[in-house]
């Protein structure tokens, strides 16, 4: 019998690496058309906090409005360090982003925000986190039902056997939904992300 997977999303952590320029970026694309560059191959993308947290709010909006309908963000947040003014900013920047906005990846477990869907960094986070929010998975770490899947620097490093077992692990412990998340940390080769994207379509996910 077949396993119904859900569908799964492939995105990465940012979206402008110096080593995507001339390979995936043409050599005469603008700066800031890679985004939407970016947005018309991929589904999704995983924002640095220091990326989304120092952009104007204007960047942030252009990010939203020249983005398809169909594409999604993730935030990382590390953490509100108490400060008023911190989570006050941080509230003000998720609702520019709207219905494009579909998490927050926070690396402490104590992070809640109001009406935003809060996954947490099993890398960080303790794991009894789940019962404030979701738990990200992680290769390596315990079996837990999961819809968001962090793939490290290691972990991009696997044969194209080893990856596509180890995103067949993920999808058994994704559980009843309806579409999961897989984003490659650090500054992923984009050779990573399109292998991932057609093992996905041969798993039927």
């Amino acid at each position: 019998m077949t396993t119904a997977y859900p569908e799964l999303i492939v995105g990465a952590y940012g979206w402008d690496h110096v080593d995507w320029q001339g390979v995936f970026y043409p050599d005469d694309l603008p700066e800031d058309w890679r985004l939407t560059y970016y947005a018309n191959e991929f589904r999704s993308v995983y924002v640095p906090q220091s990326v989304w947290l120092h952009a104007s709010m204007d960047d942030i909006e252009e990010w939203a409005d020249g983005t398809p309908d169909e594409f999604y963000f993730f935030l990382e947040l590390k953490g509100n360090n108490g400060n008023a003014k911190f989570t006050d900013d941080v509230s003000q920047r998720i609702k520019i982003f709207d219905e494009k906005l579909h998490g927050i990846i926070a690396h402490d477990a104590s992070m809640v925000l109001p009406d935003v869907r809060c996954y947490y960094d099993a890398g960080y986070s303790d794991p009894a986190a789940g019962e404030h929010g979701h738990v990200c998975w992680r290769p390596g770490y315990p079996a837990r039902l999961c819809d968001v899947a962090l793939m490290d620097s290691a972990s991009q490093q696997q044969d194209q056997k080893a990856l596509a077992q180890m995103i067949r692990t993920y999808l058994d412990q994704t559980g009843p939904c309806e579409v999961a998340w897989l984003f490659f940390e650090g500054s992923p080769a984009i050779s990573a992300l399109h292998e991932t994207v057609t093992i996905a379509q041969l798993l039927g996910a």
